[in-house]
């Protein structure tokens, strides 16, 4: 059986909150690890009363739940203040490359909007940040939201080291840019193609800029708006058989080549594999919460996050490597260069849902969990490699 006193040490060592919210959120994780070892599929259905019933707690399903709801109604605990514990937690100090790619998002959970931030990871996203909210509770403006959001994780990263913002089309706005290139932390926004920049002293729509496929071609110290005078570099490429250009941004400052621009935005696809993920493979999408929605929902997701990131631990172990084909037959041809069928996180519920290998895969998520409580997941990863 999965160890709830592991976890429970795990999140002592790692995450700086007082030990009640810190049994909850073991207790909770536990649930999640349970639940995904029944093998869930794309029609699993998540709800509180499932999440209850799988409980690390004793007592009927009436007092779970309870406990359940009393931690989600919590308003003395916002998981965002745990946002630098857990970038400590997946990045940790570690050395190597200054700039870490951090793709941002936005995705609908029962009709709650969660905006999520994660290191790009083995096609997947280890999450280090997420926040939610429902557009009728906004005092201000989303633009303030999401600014907040993201100086809060670029001031969670270690000293030496910046994330590199990944945002789609949604995020191409002129404050949330002017936020970033006050605080120079480097980002890739993709625009909208009828976006209109000043170009050589002259408006020009982004459509109207001349391209070649299969190349990308960088226009330097773009005026984003001429009134602000924010400034840019502009990379568009059109891959061959792309039904769209790539109108990129990024800061004026950062020299990064314009191939690898492309490369890092083209990766950003691996955020909506995490939210498959949670939706789908875990279920949330069936959740239904009735009242503060977005603040229980906050810290569900909590929970779940540090689930997910054991999971994909787990997919990726040196036992995971070893009973992979008794769990797919691969591809004759590779495709995005492997044979697998199975992404990490598959690959990890299919294990847990195996009878008779269960004990030796909780064997190797205890020696995970146990690594974690000194290292970071990155770190566990890069030695894996």
């Amino acid at each position: 059986m999965i160890q709830y006193g592991e976890i429970l040490e795990l999140l002592r060592l790692r995450f700086s909150l007082r030990l009640s919210i810190l049994k909850n959120l073991a207790t909770i994780t536990y649930a999640f690890l349970r639940l995904s070892s029944g093998g869930r599929s794309g029609n699993g259905r998540l709800s509180l009363s499932a999440i209850a019933r799988s409980l690390y707690a004793e007592g009927l399903q009436k007092s779970r739940f309870k406990r359940l709801s009393r931690f989600l109604s919590n308003r003395l605990f916002t998981p965002e203040v745990m946002i630098p514990d857990i970038v400590r937690f997946v990045f940790g100090g570690m050395g190597g490359e200054m700039f870490i790619p951090v793709v941002v998002d936005q995705t609908t959970i029962g009709g709650v909007q969660v905006l999520m931030a994660g290191i790009l990871f083995s096609g997947r996203v280890l999450p280090i940040g997420f926040s939610c909210f429902v557009y009728e509770k906004i005092k201000r403006s989303q633009n303030i939201l999401e600014t907040g959001f993201l100086e809060l994780i670029s001031g969670s990263f270690p000293l030496g080291k910046l994330p590199v913002f990944i945002m789609d089309r949604g995020y191409g706005r002129l404050q949330l840019i002017n936020a970033l290139n006050i605080i120079a932390v480097p980002y890739i926004i993709r625009l909208r193609s009828n976006v209109i920049v000043w170009l050589k002293g002259k408006a020009i729509a982004l459509s109207r800029l001349r391209y070649k496929e299969g190349r990308a071609i960088r226009y330097s110290r773009v005026l984003y708006r001429k009134d602000r005078a924010e400034v840019v570099d502009l990379i568009i490429y059109r891959g061959r058989g792309f039904k769209e250009v790539w109108y990129l941004v990024v800061p004026s400052w950062w020299d990064l080549p314009a191939d690898e621009v492309v490369e890092l935005y083209r990766e950003r696809m691996q955020i909506e594999q995490g939210f498959r993920d949670w939706k789908t493979h875990l279920g949330v999408r069936g959740l239904k919460l009735k009242v503060n929605r977005d603040e229980r929902l906050n810290r569900l997701l909590l929970s779940l996050s540090i689930a997910y990131i054991l999971l994909l631990l787990l997919g990726i172990s040196s036992f995971a490597s070893k009973v992979r084909r008794r769990f797919e037959s691969p591809r004759r041809k590779p495709r995005h260069g492997t044979v697998n069928t199975l992404s990490v996180f598959t690959l990890a519920i299919a294990m847990l849902s195996a009878i008779e290998i269960f004990d030796d895969v909780i064997k190797q998520l205890t020696e995970i969990i146990n690594a974690l409580k000194v290292k970071s997941a990155l770190s566990l990863i890069s030695a894996k490699a």
